[in-house]
């Protein structure tokens, strides 16, 4: 048998639990900081829109208003215009006139001197021009009426307050996880189970229909589509919100570079897309097995069911050992996995599912004698799962993942 596992034991540089909530915190509070900001801003955009009333200005003034620091300089077109009210409900009665400042009401400062100067140029000075005003203080007015794209920035803040809530529910669970006694740790991290030769790995298990356990799926393609969505409508908001400012304003060269950073959200997207077809276009897979602990050397019996209305070309069940090694590599930590052990046990081909019909697979899978044990520490761990692998025509594959675990010498019975 192959040496123990080093024990699991904690780094240096983790974080306590109560820095931990400090500095998600400040990345909590900085994202509602900012949403709060963006709001206020997206409130009078929509103001704008939908509260302001047309009527007609005489421009007074006009300039570029610039900028510049480390990261170079912006600039904004700005206008003083006078606004002309009428009073009575028809034009021709009486009316005054106020005095207002800006141009779309958002005075976002970016690059592109030659696309705010091309603004200017369209205005002259003392001509005519339509305007909305609110009609509470006429005074605040736009030549122009905001980008509805802008509300698109509403997104920004929000992977900050992600971030910041799941770290400070992180530290707080830690934070009630050091209270606890060794023994109680132990107890609450899901039922692991101790052995001579290191630390076996919680196997969740239902009771079985036809077999004595039912494994259960390692990771959902619903569950990957969900939050490959989530992080991509997210990123690709964001990013694509400021691409679409750049290219209403002919800022061609970042328009160009974001363009990058765009196709990554669409390409995520996809990947959630693609997630979603498997994780709801194709039936659920059941594995059930005669036991859920199969010494080296022992068999054990197997039983695949797999539900859906579809045409699957091959229908498949491995057995298979992955060994899975985290390390530091300069200032990196990296993780490698491979597998160490891989069988076919069992396939069927040519076959359709439809309505609440099922195909079964059943057969036996045997541990090979000299197999190394499961076990989960600090910085290594070897899994032991059967995967049913589907190749469906006409639609995307899959390979789903079943864990058990190989125990110990010591834990054989």
């Amino acid at each position: 048998m192959a040496a123990p596992p080093p024990s699991p034991k904690k780094t240096g540089n983790q974080l306590s639990p109560g820095c931990g909530c400090l500095f998600f915190s400040i990345f909590f509070f900085a994202g509602l900081a900012v949403l709060v900001f963006m709001l206020s801003q997206f409130r009078e955009g929509w103001r704008i829109h939908h509260e302001y009333v047309q009527g007609t200005c005489t421009i007074l003034d006009k300039r570029l208003v610039s900028s510049s620091d480390s990261d170079g300089t912006t600039y904004r077109p700005e206008f003083d215009f006078e606004v002309l009210v009428y009073e009575g409900a028809e034009a021709g009665g009486n009316s005054k006139r106020y005095k207002a400042t800006g141009y779309d009401g958002v005075n976002v400062m970016s690059s592109g001197q030659e696309s705010k100067e091309a603004t200017l140029a369209q205005y002259v000075v003392g001509s005519t021009y339509p305007c909305w005003y609110d009609p509470q203080n006429p005074s605040k007015a736009v030549l122009a009426m905001p980008s509805p794209w802008y509300a698109l920035f509403l997104l920004f803040p929000l992977p900050f307050l992600a971030v910041g809530l799941g770290g400070i529910i992180w530290s707080l669970k830690q934070r009630s996880s050091a209270k606890l006694s060794p023994e109680a740790q132990i107890a609450s991290k899901t039922r692991t189970v101790f052995s001579a030769e290191g630390v076996l790995p919680e196997v969740k298990t239902e009771p079985g229909s036809t077999l004595p356990h039912r494994l259960v799926l390692d990771q959902s393609e619903k569950a990957a589509a969900i939050a490959l969505g989530i992080f991509g409508l997210i990123w690709t908001g964001v990013t694509g919100a400021i691409w679409l400012g750049m290219w209403s304003r002919g800022e061609w060269f970042p328009f160009i570079f974001l363009s990058i950073f765009v196709l990554v959200g669409l390409a995520i997207l996809a990947a959630a897309v693609w997630q979603a077809l498997i994780g709801w276009g194709t039936g659920r897979t059941v594995v059930e097995v005669s036991t859920f602990e199969p010494a080296p050397g022992g068999h054990f019996e197997v039983l695949v069911a797999q539900y859906g209305h579809m045409t699957v070309n091959e229908l498949s069940v491995w057995l298979i050992c992955e060994e899975k090694a985290t390390y530091r590599q300069g200032t990196n930590t990296r993780t490698d996995t491979h597998r160490v052990y891989e069988k076919k046990l069992d396939a069927r081909t040519g076959f359709a599912i439809t309505g609440a019909g099922k195909e079964e697979l059943r057969t036996k899978a045997e541990i090979p004698a000299d197999a190394m044990h499961s076990f989960k520490a600090g910085h290594n761990a070897i899994r032991w799962f059967l995967e049913v692998r589907a190749d469906i025509e006409r639609w995307p594959d899959f390979k789903r993942g079943f864990p058990f675990r190989v125990p110990a010498q010591s834990n054989r019975s």
